[in-house]
């Protein structure tokens, strides 16, 4: 029944051009109940994590049920290393992300780097970073062709992002001020062009961070 309604809750999004707030609650109420009728299904975790995290920006409903699959999977690092990778990435909350991050580390198949990463997130800089090892991580991990599709097209644009980002800590260097826009590093010399965002918009530099 929880591989069912699990089931259910994918078609519904994947029959869909666009999904409505209304939409996203109703995916957050079936996976919940998958999740209580097994609460050890992992590929409710899975698709909780691709679903309602990335698709549905429902970051704080995705860890909610998430934590109900680290509770009950406490062999698996995988739910540990989600919620951190969400508090992380979604939240800016770095503490929590730490927390969780520790946690996974600990558990048998995780991946040696996550105590690395763990300690990285409670100093400052390296953000980008962090992410584009997170999204790799779980890459590796994922076996859904939808969900790598979605890792692949955000790692690429990270890594577009580490371009700029580098770009204008050679602006301020040069000029002792940041650049007004991503177009003065390219009239500057600093850069040859401004790389493509794979999501097919312009990357924008506003308040002192890079949005795409």
């Amino acid at each position: 029944m929880a591989d069912y309604l699990l089931l259910k809750g994918v078609s519904f999004l994947g029959g869909r051009h666009e999904t409505t707030e209304r939409d996203m609650n109703a995916i957050h109420t079936l996976f919940k109940q998958s999740l209580a009728l097994d609460p050890y299904f992992l590929q409710t975790c899975y698709f909780t994590q691709a679903y309602l995290a990335w698709h549905g920006e429902k970051y704080k409903d995705a860890i909610e049920l998430l934590k109900i699959s680290n509770n009950h999977r406490s062999w698996d690092w995988q739910p540990a290393f989600f919620i951190g990778f969400d508090y992380h990435y979604f939240l800016n909350d770095n503490i929590k992300a730490s927390k969780y991050l520790m946690e996974a580390a600990k558990k048998p198949g995780a991946s040696p780097f996550l105590a690395n990463l763990a300690a990285r997130l409670s100093q400052k800089g390296g953000q980008t970073e962090a992410a584009i090892a997170f999204l790799k991580s779980m890459r590796l991990q994922t076996k859904d062709e939808l969900v790598k599709e979605q890792l692949n097209k955000r790692i690429k644009a990270l890594e577009e992002v580490k371009i700029l980002e580098k770009g204008i800590a050679r602006y301020k260097e040069k000029f002792s001020r940041p650049p007004q826009s991503l177009d003065d590093l390219v009239n500057s010399g600093i850069l040859s062009g401004l790389p493509e965002n794979p999501y097919g918009k312009r990357f924008v530099f506003k308040d002192g961070e890079i949005e795409f």
